[in-house]
Parts: structure tokens; sequence; C-alpha cells
């Protein structure tokens, strides 16, 4: 392996918590590892922009191409140049269609999806014990991982336990920003004058945020799945823990991580995996009210004491969750923090 490394990190998004976190993480661990030289480049969800990005880091001729995909899909193009130029590539959080990475380890999307459908199923069958049950349906068709998450919501309601659950209302993200999540649940709430519609189904939490910024105040009994997890998600869940009732978190940490390891190893003609799965957490708003609760009791983890609440927030770190589940028991509650996904 070379004495002095440059590794390229080309990020499909920084503007949320699981993009701030991957960069942090990529940044610890190369300096950690003692590589001095890295550039980063942030695509904020555009396919194109990120294709560019990787074009550029390409004629820098890097030791290791990391790359978080927009689109796993969309920048394929781009990444088999990388291919061709004979740069390790490894891919965090999706799987890049027709192009070679070293090692991938991402997220089961599918299986989150449907996680939250069962769950907002169950919930619904439970609140409703007769006749159809209307449900909105807000996806992410623009990244190809991300779209994984439809496709195990609608899986569940093929099942027969759901046949009452029917979709009313569906609305694919528009990246355009030309029609927004709030302007077409409003479009949706004009429409629903028998107020058939129960709940939403969102591919992501940002799009319960702007979901309940419309319906919390005139139609409280419409529920929310989201996913994505992180303290933005937890807050809302406490403020509206009736209608915020499911988040997903992923194992963001783990991802960049292993792949920075992953290369360090690959570097030095190590074996490593071509395609790992990271667990993830359904985290509920009883279980984001049950930390809250007891927010400022602290626990003892990897040399220092943390309060709950901030182990929650930091639930996907070693050791964390063990340290979460143990303060949760020594105060009556639920060890639920379990990464069920």
């Amino acid at each position: 392996m070379k004495d002095e490394l440059y590794f390229t990190v080309s990020l499909g998004w920084t503007a949320n918590a699981s993009g701030k976190r991957q960069k942090a993480v990529f940044e610890s661990l190369f300096k950690e590892a003692g590589v001095a030289r890295y550039d980063f480049a942030d695509a904020n969800y555009d396919a194109k922009k990120q294709s560019v990005q990787i074009e550029e880091f390409i004629a820098k001729k890097p030791d290791a191409l990391f790359i978080t995909p927009s689109d796993p899909a969309g920048i394929a193009t781009a990444v088999k140049q990388a291919n061709i130029f004979g740069i390790p590539v490894f891919s965090s959080d999706g799987l890049i269609p027709g192009a070679e990475a070293v090692s991938t380890v991402m997220f089961d999307n599918y299986a989150s999806g449907c996680f939250t459908m069962r769950h907002l199923g169950d919930l619904l069958l439970k609140k409703y014990p007769s006749g159809d049950i209307g449900i909105g349906m807000i996806t992410l068709p623009m990244n190809e991982g991300w779209d994984a998450r439809e496709h195990g919501a609608r899986f569940i309601l093929s099942q027969k336990k759901y046949e009452r659950i029917k979709v009313k209302y569906e609305w694919p993200w528009d990246p355009t920003g030309t029609v927004t999540t709030a302007t077409t649940v409003e479009s949706w709430l004009g429409a629903d004058t028998r107020k058939e519609l129960k709940a939403i189904w969102c591919a992501w939490d940002g799009a319960v945020f702007d979901g309940l910024a419309v319906t919390a105040a005139y139609r409280p009994d419409i529920i929310y799945t989201g996913s994505d997890g992180g303290e933005d998600a937890y807050n809302k869940m406490l403020q509206y823990p009736d209608q915020f009732v499911m988040t997903v978190g992923e194992s963001v940490f783990a991802m960049p991580s292993q792949l920075t390891n992953y290369a360090l190893a690959w570097l030095k003609k190590k074996r490593v995996p071509r395609l790992v799965m990271v667990p993830g957490y359904a985290i509920t708003a009883g279980m984001v009210l049950d930390v809250h609760s007891i927010k400022n009791k602290t626990e003892t983890v990897c040399g220092g004491i943390r309060t709950a609440w901030q182990l929650m927030l930091d639930y996907d770190l070693p050791d964390y969750t063990d340290a979460l589940n143990t303060v949760l028991s020594a105060n009556g509650l639920e060890p639920a923090w379990v990464p069920e996904i």
C-alpha cells in the first residue's frame, strides 16, 4: 500500500442527519487511519451534478472513490468511467447498477417499506374494525434505492390480511419543487370530502413533517409513518405521538465505517466482501416517549457517560443501544431498541 493515500468521497446529500453523519464518519476514520489527503463533494440529491463531481474526482486519480448515490441508476455511467480508469469504488447506501464496486454496504430499503406498512396496517385494522380504509402514499421513485421502500410497502398491501386498506391517493416526489408535499396533501384533503383518508405512508421523514404541517390541526385522525430517523424525527414524534407513529433508523455509522475499513484492507490486498447489508431499527413514537421520560438519566458507554437522550441520538454507534436498553430497563421501561430490520 502507498505511504500517502488520497481518497475522494462523492456524497449524494448532506442536508439531513444521515448525510451529515456519513460525512463525519468518513472524515473521522480517514484521520484515524492517517489519511491526510481527501476531498468531499455534495450533490444535494442531484444525480447529474453528482455524475460531474465523480468525473472530476476520476481526473484526480484517487486511491479509492467512496460514493453515496443520490440515485444509483442516475450515476451509473459516471461510475463505469471510474471502473475504466481502474479507480476502486466503494459504495455506501446504494447498489449502483451495471458498475463495479469493490464493496457495497447498504440498508435493506425493501424490508424497511415492509416494516412500516405492516405497522401502519395493523394500527389501522385495529382502529377501524370494519369497512375499507383509505390511505395515501408519498414515494421516491427518482432514487432506485429508496424506491424499494415503496415496493416493500405495496407487497404488504397485497396480502389478504390488509385487503381492506385501499390506496386512494399517491404522489411521487417532484425533485423540481414545482409541486410540494404540502400542496399535495392539501389537494388530497380538498378532495377527501368524506374524510376517508386515514393515514399517509411516506418514503422519508421529510414528507411526514410537511404533511403534519397541513393535517395536524384539522385532521388529527390521519396518521403517518416515515423513514430515516434522527433528532428532527424524534422531536416531531414527541410533538405528534398519535400521528407520527413510526420511523426507521438505519445503521448509518456502519456504512462509512465498514467501507473505510474495507478500502484500507483491499489496498493491502486483503479479501473484502462485495455486498454487506446493515441492520435497521423500527422506531415508534412510544419508544421515543419512553426515552424522553428519562432523557437525563445516564449510563456509561465506551468509557464515557451519556444521557438516555444522547444514547438514542447515537443509537447506531457500537454498544450504544445496549447502554440505552440498560438505562430503560433500570427505569422500568421496555428495552425495545433492537435491530429488527
